[in-house]
């Protein structure tokens, strides 16, 4: 394994196993985690993703993990909201189901981030929603919990410099962070679902990446990326992203300064020979990334991606001769 690939994937893959289009109950999902933390390549996984409101139905699963020495790791999927009243209302009893669990189970559970989408029914605009967020988290004791939020479907593209903008403001009242400067606050983008035009097109991408390598906000992806490296799905019948593209724009956005065509260009790549690893640098088309500056941009910029399968990414790296 180089350094360089240790490095670029390393955590990447929160598991959602019981999101479409896999859709297991909670017991095959928490299971199939549990069982994934145990092979060798576990060291691709990072979270659980729970919905809020099944926080609870994870107590007998705690109790089965607790020996294993390290904590369960979760990141906790809000309810949401089609206004911003209601959304606010779920927030709060979200983060109150949070906040028991945590304390019910204190070390052995390790929730590490909130992800939630923001409504679409709402003339509200995006900083005063996410001010009132942010003071939400901070009443149920959750100020320094990272939070990621995902645009609604029906958000007009040229308005994502103005919400990141937001998110990048009201990330920390208190100035506080996540740690080597990361903004507390992300943009949560989804980048597939069942149908073709569910699939963002690679400009709209691009655009997104930029901008929050721009506002210093951390990006993680969801949906559709089963595939490491561009290409058509017959299933689907048109192209999807992989999330080698994605993450390589992300990585060498931050460490090389690359301008938007270039993100572009990335994000659209299908010759996989032209992501270059060596032990010490990933590359692409002479824009490179030292081993700190992939880690440096996996903290900061580009977190990780959901994905309702471990075993499609995992093997899309396998063929590729990664793992």
């Amino acid at each position: 394994m180089l350094a360089s690939q240790h490095a670029f994937f390393s955590n990447i893959l929160d598991y959602a196993g019981m999101f479409p289009p896999a859709q297991l109950p909670l017991d095959a999902s928490i299971r199939n985690y549990l069982q994934y933390q145990s092979e060798a390549e576990s060291w691709l996984l990072a979270r659980f993703i729970c919905p809020a409101g099944r926080l609870h139905d994870l107590r007998p699963y705690i109790a089965e993990h607790v020996g294993s020495g390290s904590p369960l790791r979760i990141s906790v999927l809000g309810s949401g909201g089609d206004r911003a009243a209601t959304f606010l209302d779920n927030l709060n009893s979200d983060l109150k189901a949070t906040a028991d669990f945590r304390q019910e189970f204190g070390p052995a559970v390790a929730v590490e981030c909130f992800e939630a989408r923001l409504p679409a029914g709402d003339l509200l605009e995006p900083a005063d929603l996410l001010r009132m967020t942010s003071a939400t988290f901070a009443a149920k004791g959750s100020a320094a919990l990272p939070r990621f939020f995902e645009l609604p479907a029906t958000a007009n593209w040229p308005r994502i410099a103005n919400a990141l903008a937001a998110l990048h403001h009201t990330a920390s009242p208190e100035g506080q962070g996540v740690g080597d400067g990361r903004a507390l606050n992300g943009l949560k983008l989804r980048c597939g679902g069942s149908e073709p035009a569910a699939v963002p097109s690679a400009a709209q991408v691009g655009t997104a990446i930029g901008a929050c390598l721009s506002a210093n906000v951390p990006l993680k992806f969801t949906a559709g990326l089963h595939q490491p490296v561009r290409c058509v799905a017959p299933a689907l019948g048109a192209r999807v992203h992989g999330f080698l593209n994605l993450f390589a724009a992300g990585i060498l956005g931050a460490s090389a300064g690359l301008e938007y065509d270039e993100l572009v260009a990335i994000i659209e790549e299908e010759d996989v020979t032209q992501f270059i690893f060596s032990d010490d640098l990933f590359a692409w088309n002479g824009a490179k990334a030292t081993v700190s500056e992939i880690a440096h941009a996996r903290h900061r910029n580009v977190i990780s991606f959901g994905s309702c399968s471990f075993d499609e990414p995992r093997d899309g790296l396998r063929e590729l001769g990664y793992l």
